[in-house]
């Protein structure tokens, strides 16, 4: 309805994902989160729960595109096969508890990761596109948090224009004012997720050795802007309108 002529894409990679129950004197690398990286993607390994006893494991790799929803959804319901995929790309890490957690897993999941057009149009005069419906793109760190935070600064502008008196009798003054608001902050966002596809894409050994000295330093130079948004609070951020 808002632009039906832009059309998804594929990424180039896939998230399979599963949960890994363990025991009390489980050892692992990581207090809370760990980003491992091999030559052939990232691995993301996590405990989801206060209790500890359960560890969330998510690999984004490069996964050629199977071309049909229905090839999708018989690839990702093939769990064996994606462990095994999981093992042949992280089986030979250094770090001990890296194939335990993935034989672990009780189920794995996969999705492919499809993307939008950067300069996509968001809204008409009564409809407004919010999270993947508007701006889809891979994972860079903050994607759920995004998707949060445009419900919370959409429904602040929409309040706004309520308290104002509802000026032209349409939403659209609204809806520009939310779109001024966000779209700086969405297309940096964008940036940031090719960056995580370069990363995650399979790689040389040169090349890994390169992501592996560079990888650190592009985290600290970022380290200011990640924490910036981390900790603003987009209940109380002023909308500037």
């Amino acid at each position: 309805h808002v632009e039906p002529e832009r059309k998804e894409t594929y990424s180039g990679v896939a998230n399979a994902f599963g949960f890994a129950p363990i025991e009390k004197d489980f050892a692992v690398h990581f207090d809370c989160t760990a980003i491992n990286f091999a030559r052939r993607g990232m691995l993301l390994t996590s405990y989801h729960n206060s209790a500890k006893d359960s560890v969330y494991i998510g690999a984004v790799m490069q996964v050629p595109d199977i071309g049909s929803r229905d090839g999708w959804k018989a690839m990702g319901a093939e769990a064996e096969k994606t462990r095994e995929e999981i093992l042949s790309r992280f089986g030979d890490s250094n770090i001990p508890c890296i194939v335990p957690l993935i034989k672990k897993a009780e189920d794995f999941f996969l999705w492919p990761i499809f993307t939008l057009s950067k300069h996509g149009k968001w809204a008409t005069d009564r409809v407004m596109l919010l999270g993947d419906a508007a701006h889809a793109m891979p994972p860079q760190g903050e994607s759920t948090g995004i998707v949060f935070e445009d419900t919370v600064l959409f429904s602040r502008c929409l309040t706004r224009w309520i308290e104002k008196g509802r000026p032209g009798n349409n939403m659209k003054e609204a809806f520009d004012a939310y779109e001024k608001l966000r779209r700086g902050r969405i297309e940096a966002a964008f940036e940031e997720s090719k960056d995580v596809v370069r990363t995650v894409s399979d790689a040389g050994w040169l090349g890994h050795k390169i992501k592996t000295y560079v990888i650190p330093w592009f985290l600290w130079f970022t380290s200011g802007t990640r924490q910036k948004h981390f900790i603003e609070d987009v209940t109380t951020v002023d909308i500037g309108y």
